[in-house]
């Protein structure tokens, strides 16, 4: 009989819990936990929550008043942060037991999810001066895209009105090369480009072709030689050699040819030669005008020009892929 009581006792301790088991319990708990009178009276308070008394005030709790009176002074919506760069968020709330209100206080380890938080915030405002770099440089790029329009369109007012005037030279110089059909045609145009109203080419008409036809109309002829570029912005500063070259053939050198040469290693590299069959320059030939636009042209492109005077004209344009 002896031997089931105690039998029986010990199933019970092994079975039920006992205050020492729950506090133990509580105070593996990675979260601080307190429990306190009105008055302030620490009832409960876990190892988590002793410790972090502890490292904040420097004392052990034993006044759960003062201690709340130094979270809410502390803290910033709960958060409170340690000197040891420990991160906690406190909430307190109100706990009833057998009719009784006490004051619970809760303290969870943020340091993890703060430390996240900040360089998330970190990441958002390099982002955000990339961003600002970024508008920068494409209100930057607008400027040069309408600065590079307006030269453009410089560039053909000045090369058309050249074009005309030279051309018109031409037919008075050389009366026997005059063609009364297209004589009649230069008048009509030169009366419309003086009243602005000169007509633009046509969407489908290619520009090299143009420059070469305008350059006749000036009596210079245009030889090319080579595999005509593909690209674009190339055959766009070919135009531009064209439209340069003939125009200064005619009007310093007395010539009535030039030659362009194309050679490289299409696509990878371009080298444009342009020589005339007028009178060699009388010297170092300053770059002013068709010849400056046309070296930022070319150099905008990634390339290089070279102007040689000696023993004749020879112009060289290079551009890599």
């Amino acid at each position: 009989m002896l031997f089931l009581q105690l039998r029986a006792l010990k199933r019970e301790r092994e079975t039920r819990l006992s205050p020492d088991a729950i506090r133990r319990t509580v105070d593996l708990l990675p979260t601080g936990l307190m429990v306190s009178e009105a008055d302030g009276t620490v009832l409960l308070a876990n190892l988590s929550m002793t410790e972090l008394c502890r490292k904040l005030t420097g004392e052990l709790l034993s006044d759960a008043g003062r201690f709340r009176q130094l979270i809410e002074s502390r803290s910033e919506n709960g958060l409170i942060r340690t000197a040891g760069g420990e991160c906690w968020q406190f909430h307190k709330s109100v706990l009833r037991l057998d009719g009784r209100d006490y004051d619970q206080i809760t303290a969870a380890d943020m340091t993890e999810q703060y430390r996240v938080t900040e360089e998330l915030s970190r990441k958002n405002l390099h982002l955000k001066q990339v961003q600002e770099r970024m508008k920068a440089v494409a209100a930057k790029e607008r400027r040069l895209v309408a600065e590079r329009e307006i030269m453009n369109a410089r560039m053909t007012e000045h090369n058309r009105m050249g074009a005309v005037l030279l051309s018109g030279k031409y037919y008075l110089d050389h009366p026997e090369n005059v063609k009364e059909e297209e004589l009649l045609r230069l008048l009509e145009f030169n009366n419309r480009f003086l009243l602005g109203e000169a007509e633009q080419p046509s969407p489908g008409a290619d520009p090299l072709q143009q420059a070469v036809l305008t350059a006749e109309r000036i009596g210079v002829a245009v030889e090319i030689r080579g595999e005509h570029p593909q690209s674009e912005a190339i055959r766009r500063i070919l135009v531009q050699a064209v439209d340069q070259c003939a125009a200064n053939t005619a009007r310093h050198a007395g010539g009535d040819r030039i030659t362009l040469v194309l050679s490289g290693e299409q696509p990878k590299e371009l080298t444009l030669t342009v020589t005339n069959n007028g009178r060699p320059p009388e010297g170092p030939i300053t770059e002013t005008g068709g010849l400056a636009v046309l070296r930022k042209t070319v150099e905008a492109a990634g390339g290089s020009m070279t102007v040689q005077s000696e023993p004749a004209f020879l112009l060289t344009i290079t551009i890599p892929e």
